[in-house]
């Protein structure tokens, strides 16, 4: 997929609103380094994935993965036969429990979510290496009791020696106190050894080894030589029942090392399951449609193919967002979309593109049934003001030289957006140059999308046969688009009509009147006849239709009547 276009259409925008819903590393990696495929077998197989992971919230309302953290340097510890940490191991053993969780409850749902639970089928069970991991740990990193045979023992004996060595320690401060020698009755500890506060001045009256001083030198604190014995035993012990918590430590390490092949498997599968989700949760944010959870994926096509949109909406827009339906392809191969300046040119242009692109990338798409979208061998758009400083290239250029690489590149197989074609320029050679393009699009089968200010852009459209019209609709009475794309008809010049509603002096705007050529003006007359023919179509088909819809009540009606009478 052409980078350029992605950046037009905005694609990173949807990148980061699916890394959102991803709860895992892995996810989320996977979400920014998303890029729409254009191989219909690897879209089909995204889909379908989609598809699965939102009939997943139908089969499992309260199924939800858990949040984990990164555990790829921890597991490559342990597999370099490393040490690590009980918080590593935790760590290790939360996602652990997460993924057998996804593979305990997707793997039986294999009828149902075929793709989903060969995934969940990659991850490991872990049953027994949790239990170990568990029954060694508490959910604070400290090591249990039972953790050994011979942990209960040291610890015993760590403990018997530091009472003791309290006891001692708080009976010589209780002499000291009664001596007056000491500072106040308080036992503090200084490099893992117990001290106990003196008078500087009285230091000497008691054997003792000094560890510290006050900031004002007023107190020094004092290990008892008559406790430094039982101080040593008491250190001792420690060490021991350290010594013993890092051979455990190291134990475990060993043992998730053993199957570190195993975990990283299971991180893989578990961030592909999460990925999965985060597609399905974003459509549901989005309120996307398709694709239908319990159907086929046929409106995903080989190109070359008609492009069909029904009711699309712009997924990055809020609010109450006007649909548009399209059609490429068919009848035609390009359409031509004209209209006022803020009318939606650009929006629905943008929109076709977007779409197409979130279905080759296997996202959930925001347009109903009758929706038919190919798969593209590229996408390639030209959008919007564009300079390169680097270059020196004016926006005029800078949008030719992208429209020449569009040209070398563009097939049967490729989509080509376009906007404001032939702007930047002379009128005239502007026009000329987007009937070219137009015509050369056309010659190499691309399909197409474009919008354009030209007059001669639109009577091209019409006398093309592989071209059609298509305009935004403008109420001139209150000056705002509508949003809504009117098919078959190209858009009316706005900008007199505009200038009078805002209060533009009539001579002004008949001087404007008579700069318009005879030829430009019976065009846009015709226009105007032929939007108010279609306007009053309109309204003669809601006429027909309610008049129906009535007759059918009507005829009910009598048939409730008849069964009643009959019985």
């Amino acid at each position: 997929m052409d980078g350029k276009s992605l950046t037009y259409l905005e694609f990173e925008k949807i990148t980061k609103l699916l890394a959102a819903h991803c709860v895992t590393p892995a996810g989320r990696e996977s979400a920014k380094q998303l890029v729409p495929s254009s191989s219909l077998d690897e879209v089909l197989r995204w889909q379908g994935l989609t598809a699965e992971a939102r009939l997943v919230r139908r089969l499992k309302a309260n199924f939800f993965l858990s949040s984990v953290e990164d555990i790829t340097e921890q597991v490559s510890t342990a597999s370099r036969s490393g040490q690590l940490l009980a918080s590593d191991i935790l760590l290790i053993a939360s996602f652990l429990r997460a993924a057998r969780y996804a593979r305990n409850h997707l793997v039986p749902l294999s009828r149902e979510l075929p793709s989903l639970a060969a995934i969940a089928g990659r991850i490991g069970e872990f049953g027994a290496v949790l239990e170990r991991i568990e029954t060694t740990l508490d959910e604070k990193g400290q090591m249990r009791d039972n953790a050994s045979v011979a942990l209960p023992r040291l610890r015993r004996a760590s403990r018997v020696t530091h009472d003791r060595l309290l006891r001692q320690v708080e009976s010589v401060l209780r002499r000291a106190v009664a001596d007056g020698i000491a500072q106040e009755a308080l036992v503090t500890e200084r490099d893992g050894r117990y001290v106990i506060p003196l008078k500087a001045e009285a230091r000497s009256q008691l054997p003792s080894v000094v560890h510290d001083t006050s900031s004002s030198g007023a107190t020094v604190f004092v290990e008892p030589l008559a406790v430094v014995e039982l101080g040593n035993r008491w250190r001792e012990a420690r060490l021991e029942e350290e010594r013993e918590i890092e051979r455990i430590l190291r134990d475990l390490t060993r043992a998730l090392g053993e199957i570190a092949g195993e975990i990283t498997t299971s991180v893989g599968a578990f961030g592909e399951i999460d990925f999965a989700l985060a597609k399905a949760a974003l459509g549901s944010e989005m309120e996307a449609p398709l694709p239908v959870s319990d159907q086929a994926i046929d409106w995903i096509v080989e190109a070359p193919a008609e492009l069909r949109i029904q009711s699309g909406r712009h997924p990055l827009l809020k609010g109450d967002v006007v649909p548009i339906s399209i059609v490429v392809g068919g009848e035609a191969a390009g359409v031509l979309i004209t209209g006022p300046n803020t009318g939606g040119k650009t929006v629905a242009l943008k929109t076709v593109g977007l779409l197409v692109l979130m279905a080759q990338a296997g996202l959930a798409v925001p347009a109903e049934q009758g929706t038919q979208l190919p798969v593209y061998q590229g996408v390639f758009a030209d959008i919007g003001d564009e300079q390169s400083i680097e270059q020196s290239l004016s926006t005029f250029s800078a949008h030719m030289t992208n429209i020449i690489r569009i040209l070398e590149a563009a097939d049967t197989r490729c989509l080509v957006l376009l906007d404001e074609l032939g702007a930047g320029t002379d009128p005239t050679e502007g026009a000329a140059l987007g009937r070219a393009i137009l015509t050369h699009l056309v010659e190499v089968g691309a399909h197409i999308v474009a919008t354009t200010h030209h007059s001669e852009l639109k009577v091209f459209a019409h006398t093309e046969r592989q071209l059609i019209n298509a305009s935004v609709e403008f109420d001139p009475e209150t000056l705002a688009p509508t949003y809504k794309l009117m098919w078959g008809l190209p858009g009316r010049r706005t900008a007199i009509a505009i200038a009078r509603r805002l209060g533009m002096p009539e001579p002004v705007l008949a001087n404007a009147a008579r700069q318009i050529s005879p030829d430009e003006a019976t065009v846009e007359n015709l226009l105007g006849d032929l939007q108010e023919q279609r306007t009053a179509a309109v309204d003669t088909r809601r006429a027909e239709e309610f008049a129906r819809q009535e007759a059918e009540e009507i005829r009910e009606n009598l048939r409730r009547r008849r069964d009643e009478f009959e019985v």
